[in-house]
């Protein structure tokens, strides 16, 4: 439980230097944001790439891509 307040703690101080700097500079963290989406879909996208069964077969990253979104629509639902 000693942890918690020293995270709690930076957790605050980055959320305030955060929220200062999106709306000091919004067009700036708007292109930083843009850029972390687009790295990581990116980077998921070449990982998925090497796992043959989703590569060679796009109906299945299709399937299983419609089923986690049902899924995690489900639980938000339940949890909202």
């Amino acid at each position: 439980m000693k942890s918690s307040k020293p995270i709690n703690e930076l957790k605050k101080h980055f959320s305030s230097n955060r929220d200062r700097a999106a709306k000091k500079f919004p067009l700036g963290f708007a292109i930083i944001a843009s850029f972390g989406l687009i790295t990581t879909t990116n980077g998921l996208q070449k990982m998925l790439e090497n796992i043959p069964l989703i590569n060679n077969n796009p109906w299945i990253s299709f399937v299983v891509g419609l089923v986690i979104l049902i899924a995690t629509g489900t639980v938000y639902k339940k949890l909202g």
